[in-house]
């Protein structure tokens, strides 16, 4: 799984978790807070501890131990309608 479906995960799932209370921003403040910036080398431990701290949960090593340590896959048509959206498929137009 990429990095941008990781954070897509982690931030939906934290949301409905926290009745949308926070999110990945959350995170992200907990991370620069620390006084990282991008050229900080931090492994990926020190962010999902750093993440889960902030949130108070422990999302981001759920998602990293079932997505990104074994193989997984996320079920785009049922996030996209979980988030009120769905996949429109239309012809293609000839010009």
């Amino acid at each position: 799984m990429g990095g941008a479906l990781f954070c897509l995960m982690a931030d939906v799932t934290i949301r409905d978790r926290t009745e949308n209370a926070r999110g990945l921003d959350d995170v992200i403040r907990a991370v620069v807070a620390t006084g990282a910036d991008l050229e900080t080398p931090w492994d990926v431990v020190q962010f999902l501890e750093a993440g889960d701290r902030a949130t108070n949960m422990t999302v981001l090593h759920d998602l990293y131990r079932s997505l990104a340590l074994a193989p997984g896959t996320v079920d785009l048509p049922a996030l996209w309608s979980h988030l009120g959206s769905e996949a429109v498929r239309t012809p293609p137009r000839h010009i």
